[in-house]
C-alpha cells in the first residue's frame, strides 16, 4: 500500500528568495527560453538541472552552456539520482532539515510527480518545498490534433486502485493549449462527473485561446461542471481541487489528468500523493513536438511552499 503523505501549502512572492539561501534548486536544462529564467534569481547554494537531451533545438544550447558554465549538477531523467542529490544538500548543512526550490516550468509531468514524491518521502531531511512555475509568454497555439504518444500513470505510485464498478467515475481536469486532448481524454475514461478547470493567466488573451483548443468548452453530453482558476493563485487551486476531491472518497473512484499551466500538475500531484488509494493521475503526452514552441517567460513569476511535517 503506497503511504500517504502530509503536507501544509502556503501563497509566497518568489521575490522572498532573493533574500533567502535555499539549500538545493532543481530546474531543467530544455528547449524554451524560459527554462533557466529563475535560476538567474534563485541564490541556492546547490542547483541541479534535469538535461532533456534537445541538442540544436531552439534554446537548448544557449541553456545548456549557462548550465556548464554555472557548474551545476546534472539529474538523471529517471530520476535515479535525485534522492542521492537531496541527501547530500542535507548532508553539507549538518544542523536541520533543508529548503528545496522546484522549478516544475519545463519538467514533464512524470518528472515532476516523481520529484515530488521523492521530496516528499525525504520529509525527514527536507522541511520545505518551494513550487516556481515560469507562465510563458502569449503565443498563438498551434489548432490541430496530434495523438497521445503515452496515456497512463504519471508514476507507478499514481496508478490508484482499480475501482468499484458501482461506484461512480469522477475525473477531474485541466484544460489548456493542447488541441482536442482534454475530449479526447474524457472519450478515453467516460467519466460520469466531470470537474473540468480552464486557466487564468495575467493576459486577456490567454482564455480565449485556451476556450478555441477545447472547442468552445463544449464537452459533451455527460455531467460536468466548468471552472476557471487563476495561475497566480495555486494555494487557491489546491483547495478547490481538493473539496473536489474530498466530497468523492466514499462514493467514487478520481481520476486526474493534468492539461495546461505545469502549476496545476504541481497541484494535483501533491493531492494524488495525500490520497494514494482514491486518486489515479494521469498523464497524457503527445506524440509530435510539432506544436512545441521556444517559449519566453511572462514577466512575472508564481510561487507557493509546501510545508511538511517531520
Amino acid at each position: 500500500m503506497v503511504p500517504s503523505i502530509d503536507y501544509r501549502l502556503t501563497a509566497a512572492e518568489f521575490e522572498s528568495l532573493g533574500t533567502e539561501n535555499p539549500e538545493l534548486f532543481v530546474y531543467a536544462v530544455g528547449y524554451e527560453q524560459r527554462s533557466s529564467f529563475a535560476r538567474k534569481f534563485v541564490r541556492a547554494k546547490r542547483s541541479a538541472a534535469f538535461l532533456y537531451g534537445s541538442r540544436g533545438r531552439f534554446s537548448y544550447d544557449a541553456n545548456l552552456v549557462a548550465f556548464e558554465e554555472l557548474g551545476d549538477a546534472g539529474l538523471a531523467l529517471d530520476l535515479s539520482n535525485v534522492a542521492s542529490t537531496v541527501t547530500e544538500a542535507y548532508v553539507a548543512r549538518g544542523d536541520g532539515r533543508i529548503h528545496v526550490v522546484l522549478d516544475v516550468s519545463c519538467l514533464n509531468k512524470s518528472i515532476i510527480a516523481g520529484t515530488l514524491a521523492i521530496l516528499m518521502e525525504l520529509s525527514q531531511q527536507v522541511a520545505k518545498v518551494s513550487v516556481v512555475y515560469v507562465p510563458g509568454a502569449f503565443e498563438e497555439p498551434a489548432l490541430y490534433m496530434v495523438p497521445a504518444q503515452y496515456f497512463g500513470p504519471a508514476i507507478p505510485q499514481m496508478a490508484g486502485n482499480v475501482g468499484e464498478p458501482y461506484k461512480e467515475r469522477c475525473l477531474i481536469m485541466g484544460v489548456g493549449y493542447e488541441y482536442g486532448a482534454a475530449l479526447s481524454a474524457i472519450e478515453i475514461i467516460e467519466p460520469d462527473r466531470g470537474f473540468y478547470f480552464h486557466p487564468i493567466g495575467r493576459s486577456s488573451k490567454y482564455e480565449p485561446a485556451v476556450r478555441a483548443a477545447n472547442f468552445n468548452f463544449d464537452f459533451g453530453l455527460g455531467k460536468y461542471a466548468l471552472q476557471s482558476y487563476r495561475v497566480d493563485d495555486p494555494v487557491a487551486l489546491h483547495g478547490r481541487l481538493r473539496d473536489v476531491v474530498e466530497s468523492f472518497l466514499d462514493r467514487g473512484t478520481i481520476t486526474i489528468v493534468p492539461f495546461g499551466p505545469k502549476i496545476f500538475s504541481s497541484v494535483a500531484s501533491l493531492l494524488a500523493l495525500r490520497y494514494p488509494q482514491h486518486i489515479s493521475l494521469l498523464r497524457y503526452s503527445l506524440a509530435s513536438t510539432e506544436t512545441a514552441r521556444d517559449t519566453q517567460p511572462d514577466n512575472y513569476v508564481v510561487m507557493y511552499h509546501i510545508n511538511l511535517a517531520a
